[in-house]
């Protein structure tokens, strides 16, 4: 069953067995065999009726095994830690501390909290966990997929008010997820036997061209990029090469992963790679629309 609160918004398809439209609801395609409730005339643009079920086999995805460690990762308030991989019993981001994780791999734990104000960058990588996940207030969640096995009738996944969560996977195939008000999310998908959603944003991503960058500059280990566009784009891909003249991915790519701070549209900050021969490197960027390389280079590594 999927309710649809009063004055939500879905530009898109939603798909239930039965479905309940609040007052002054909007969607622009319902699908659904049996209108538990409200007016579904007036809240969808367009009415299909007619759902093979199961909608979609349960569970979805595929379900991990998890075994958690025997110590606990803290990453204290105010500071930024690199958690290695491996197995865990409790992972903590305390307030407004930035948890960096290695780029690729898979995390067990037990639990996982953020807290106020902190961030935790995923770089691709997965976390699984036998019990929850939890943020605070004001939690940054960036390219990661995360997941609870536990099962019942719970909250398993929980993010806390005004928090911001990009490119990721929250996935609880046993219980409950709970999506606090005014989260703002992009690029995400939520799956649980059961989902509260408070008032959020989910806006829409407007790619309007390839990814450029106009500058870059070498630091302690990064390289920033600025006067840029699309640079915030989810899928792009990052990589250093002493030539354009190259296809990437591929021979003579070597990929970066992008770090924190969070990208914005013009500027994004990227990992040296290890491993690279002394040169000059430019850089490239792998949108969905085509490659763009740096006419500038920085001596790596």
């Amino acid at each position: 069953m999927l309710r649809i609160g009063g004055h939500n918004v879905v530009r898109g398809t939603a798909t239930a067995n039965r479905m309940f439209f609040g007052t002054a609801s909007q969607v622009d395609v319902c699908t659904f065999n049996a209108n538990v409730g409200g007016n579904a005339n007036a809240a969808c643009g367009n009415i299909q009726q007619g759902v093979s079920l199961p909608i979609t086999a349960w569970p979805p995805l595929p379900v991990p095994a998890v075994v958690p460690g025997n110590s606990n990762f803290t990453c204290a308030a105010f500071q930024t830690c690199t958690l290695a991989a491996g197995a865990y019993r409790d992972i903590v981001a305390k307030d407004n501390s930035v948890i960096n994780l290695d780029p690729g791999v898979t995390y067990q734990a037990r639990n996982l909290f953020v807290e106020n104000g902190a961030t935790l960058n995923g770089s691709g990588s997965s976390i699984n966990l036998t019990q929850t996940f939890n943020t605070e207030p004001n939690a940054q969640i960036n390219d990661v997929t995360i997941t609870s096995i536990k099962s019942g009738t719970a909250e398993v996944i929980e993010v806390g008010n005004n928090s911001t969560i990009i490119n990721s996977v929250l996935y609880a195939p046993f219980a409950r997820a709970h999506l606090h008000q005014a989260l703002v999310t992009q690029a995400t998908e939520v799956v649980a036997v059961l989902i509260v959603v408070e008032p959020v944003k989910i806006p829409e991503i407007h790619v309007d061209g390839c990814a450029c960058i106009g500058n870059i500059a070498k630091g302690q280990g990064t390289i920033a990029l600025s006067n840029g566009c699309g640079l915030n784009i989810p899928s792009n891909q990052y990589f250093v090469a002493t030539t354009c003249a190259i296809a990437c991915p591929g021979a003579g790519c070597t990929s970066a992963a992008l770090g924190p701070p969070a990208p914005t549209n013009s500027s994004a900050t990227i990992s040296i790679p290890g491993g690279v021969g002394a040169g000059d490197y430019h850089v490239i960027v792998v949108s969905p629309f085509g490659q763009f390389c740096t006419a500038g280079t920085v001596p790596l590594p």
